[in-house]
Parts: structure tokens; sequence; C-alpha cells
């Protein structure tokens, strides 16, 4: 008899929490979260966190779903304030994934969930960035959850208006070049084990750098394996280019791979963003240079005058040669946002669109 009683209130208790507030409390139906995390990715998220002293739960259930982590509210333990995605490229390359996992967000979404998506690449490559974001969100969402749930009026705001440019984006633009690649080799190709081979493959990684550069590491690796006819780069040619780029230099000047793995000429600014040519293979996405993408997406907010994120990520995706899309292109071209906004160079104009900043 006891334990009916106790889920009687139990379910009254949640009756009276759905009729205060509404469908955000069905989101406490929650499973334990099971406590292991299931990457390395979504570790050192969690560790992050609770560095700065939340109490932070891996793989909740909810909804017949599972989110990789949620945080509590520091002084309402048993509720939770903001779920965290840690998400990686396997999953989200299909369409078929991403409009599942679409689906998956609005529903937990419409149940009271704020979510917070952390892409893999992203945590990589910027990850201070990354962590300030976060950071961010959950603060953001203690400080919603601690106000009245009845809204606050919203004044007006009457923005100027922008005058939006129609731009053929099907159209190679003034501002773009295609991309150019080294050529033959103007050195000796002698064995990199040996201390002449040495000599001749860092005299062809500068020529690389002097041709392509901003550049990545890989793709200068690519460069050396075709010009020596090396089919895989084993362990001891890997250790043999890793040593004779580190000591390349031009006139004295370091074209070393910085923390990036983009090796640049010194004191020489990129002004032109480069595209695929007829018979070029696209860059990958990790091979372009942050300030490459960050001109691209400059002058494509400054040809539009408007833009909205979605098109500015299409328009970046087709400008690089990629064939669709996708999540982490999404998420790489928002970082790239985000720095031109710190820069000053891009505001978020009414309804969340990009336009550059007049000078």
């Amino acid at each position: 008899m006891s334990a009916t009683v106790n889920d009687g209130l139990r379910h009254l208790r949640n009756y009276l929490d759905f009729a205060e507030r509404g469908q955000k409390a069905l989101a406490l139906d929650l499973d334990d979260g099971d406590g292991d995390v299931e990457s390395v990715f979504e570790e050192q998220v969690v560790n992050v966190i609770r560095g700065w002293g939340y109490d932070v739960v891996p793989q909740v259930g909810v909804a017949g779903y599972r989110i990789d982590m949620a945080v509590r509210h520091p002084d309402r333990p048993g509720q939770y304030v903001i779920g965290i995605e840690c998400d990686g490229a396997a999953y989200h390359s299909a369409k078929t994934a991403r409009d599942r996992d679409r689906l998956r967000e609005s529903v937990l979404r419409n149940l009271g969930w704020e979510l917070h998506r952390i892409w893999g690449l992203s945590w990589w490559r910027d990850r201070e960035v990354q962590e300030k974001r976060l950071r961010k969100a959950i603060e953001v969402a203690i400080a919603e959850s601690d106000r009245p749930t009845a809204p606050a009026p919203i004044p007006e705001v009457i923005a100027q208006p922008i005058a939006v440019v129609e731009v053929d984006f099907d159209t190679k633009p003034d501002w773009a070049t295609e991309y150019t690649m080294v050529g033959e080799p103007r050195c000796l190709r002698r064995d990199p084990k040996t201390i002449e081979g040495q000599q001749d493959l860092r005299a062809y990684f500068v020529q690389v750098v002097e041709a392509e550069a901003p550049v990545h590491r890989d793709v200068l690796y690519d460069r050396f394996k075709q010009a020596w006819g090396i089919q895989r780069l084993g362990a001891v040619a890997k250790r043999s280019a890793d040593s004779a780029l580190a000591s390349a230099n031009i006139k004295g000047r370091s074209v070393a791979p910085r923390s990036d793995g983009v090796c640049r000429l010194p004191d020489l600014a990129l002004s032109v963003v480069r595209i695929p040519g007829a018979e070029q293979s696209p860059r990958k996405l990790v091979h372009i240079p942050e300030e490459e993408l960050d001109l691209a997406v400059t002058h494509l907010i400054d040809d539009a005058r408007l833009l909205d994120a979605d098109t500015l990520a299409q328009q970046v995706s087709k400008l690089f040669g990629w064939q669709r899309v996708t999540e982490e292109n999404r998420s790489v071209t928002e970082l790239s946002v985000d720095r031109l906004i710190g820069c000053g160079d891009v505001m978020r104009a009414r309804g969340g669109e990009l336009t550059l900043v007049s000078e």
C-alpha cells in the first residue's frame, strides 16, 4: 500500500509541476546517466566543465534518447539546465543521419531542453574559442532557468535598413584565383635519410612553400611523396620529412608549420582566396588556413551586403569545391564569423543575418 501511495504522490507532484511549467516539466522524466563517456573528446569536455565547478552527468537518457552529457543547476541539483552534444565527423556525414538528428533535437527542445553542440573538428582546431562558447552557453542556461516564467516585454528596435545586393554566386568572383601548385622540383631527389637528401628535401619544401603558401604540412608531405615516388609515408620517411621541414627557412626566416599545421611565408599576408582549378581536387577542410577562410567569408558578406548563416556556409562550400555542406563546414564557417565579429569586421544584423561593419 505504501508503494502505491508513494507512486500516487509522485504522479501528483509531476502533474502539479506540469501544470506550472508546461512541457518543460516533461524533460525531468530522465534515466540516470551511466557515468561513462564514449570518447576522449567527451572526456575532455566533461573534465573542462567539472573544472569550472559545475556538476555534469554523462549519458543522460530522456524521451527515448541519450544526451552525451547534461549540466545540473548549481542550486537545484535535481534540475538539468543544459544538454551538451559532442559530435564528430563520422555519424553526421550522411544526409539521413543529419535529418534524424534534427528530428531528435526538435523533440528534445520541445520538451524544454536547452542544447549546446560541439563539433569535434572545432574542438581540436580552436579549443579556446569552443571552451568560451561552452561556458557562455552554460551560464546563459542557468540565468534563463532562474528567470520568472512570464516573458518580459521586448522593446521594439528599429534597425537601419540595409540594401541587399543580388549576387551571382555561380560566377567566379574577382577576389578568387585558381590554386597555384608547385612545378617540377628544382633540386636533386636523393635519399632523404642521408645528409645530402635532407638538403634536397629542405630545398624542395622551400620551393613548395614559395609557390603555395600558406600551405598545410600534410599538403607538403603529399607533394614530397609525389616528387620522390613514395607510395606511403612510413615512420622513417616521416621522421626525415619532419626534420627537413623543421629546419627549412627562407633568408634565415623559418617556414616551419605553426600550431595549426600551416607553413607561411614570413611577412606575407594572403590577399586572394585560392579555389580549385578545372583539373584540381579540392583541398580538404582541415587544409584551409584560417586567414583564407576568413578572407572568403568577408568577401562573400561584402558582395551580398546581407547574408544569413546557412547561405554563407553553402557558398563557402561551393567556393572551395566541396560537394556538400557538412555540419563541420557549418561549424568552421561559424568559427570564422566569430573571429571576424571579435575583430569588429562583421556584425549580426536584424534577424541574425551577417553584414560588414561600416568603416
